[in-house]
């Protein structure tokens, strides 16, 4: 508007200059406003981008400290006092999608497999460990648990229908209940076992030793 009078009023040429001075002025005002709109949409997208992968961060990190085992089931298997090892080492092994899975209960110092998931073994044939032997004979023998996150290829071999594999990561843990070794559960499996998930494994060996055989 005060451009329009200014032009109506006078058309001499400092009236010009002052017009259009103030046409670049309002142009010049514009673009920085539109540029400083533009960024602030920005900063928000990208600030909106950094939220949402911090929460992504989360969540995974809550994926990852969960335990993998539902303990509560497996006590209920354990308070039946039926099939007790056989049971407990079955859903231990759906519950972490285990290759196989293993009992080894400790007779005069011998600790012998008696149970076992996917494991092909003649029931009147004898796989045992002295204390000290071996894995399993040196879990027994020292009452810790013994993880491994690189079991090397070929120590564990898992065969199906659709051919033969070997799991990465295997887990020792003892039977024991006041610091007697009664046993060892023994699982191998193709997932990396969070701390929390061996610390219930230890939980359901503690247990598994109150157990009858």
């Amino acid at each position: 508007a005060a451009i329009l009078y200014i032009l109506s009023s006078d058309l001499s040429g400092a009236r010009l200059t002052q017009a259009y001075g103030i046409i670049g002025a309002t142009f010049l005002a514009g673009i920085i406003s539109v540029n400083l709109i533009a960024l602030s949409k920005k900063q928000t997208i990208v600030y909106l981008e950094k939220k949402t992968e911090n929460s992504s961060t989360e969540q995974n990190k809550n994926v990852d400290t969960a335990s993998q085992v539902n303990i509560d089931a497996i006590k209920k298997i354990i308070e039946t006092r039926k099939d007790v090892f056989q049971n407990v080492i079955n859903e231990l092994c759906k519950q972490l999608q285990a290759g196989q899975g293993a009992v080894y209960l400790t007779t005069d110092q011998i600790l012998e497999l008696k149970y076992g998931y996917a494991i092909a073994f003649e029931k009147d044939s004898q796989v045992t460990y002295e204390l000290g032997e071996g894995l399993v004979g040196r879990v027994a023998a020292e009452g810790n648990t013994l993880y491994i996150d690189s079991v090397p290829k070929g120590y564990i071999t898992v065969f199906s229908g659709l051919g033969s594999a070997s799991p990465t990561y295997l887990v020792l843990v003892p039977i024991k209940h006041e610091n007697k070794v009664k046993g060892v559960v023994e699982i191998s499996t193709f997932a990396a076992l969070n701390e929390n998930t061996r610390k219930h494994l230890e939980e359901i060996g503690e247990a598994l030793a109150t157990v009858s055989q």
